[in-house]
């Protein structure tokens, strides 16, 4: 998704770009279990 933003000059050199698209999927329906331990995190991070 970020090269989106360079398409038009990936385009106009002709760099070869290829996109392989990516899925997340967690074992034992953890996914809301790993998006809090996430957000915890940066909730309490602290330098």
């Amino acid at each position: 998704m970020r090269l989106d933003l360079h398409r038009s000059y990936l385009l106009t050199n002709q760099l070869p770009v290829f996109v392989l698209p990516v899925e997340v999927k967690f074992h034992f329906e953890e996914g809301e279990k790993f998006d809090a331990q996430i957000k915890s995190f940066l909730l309490n991070f602290r330098e």
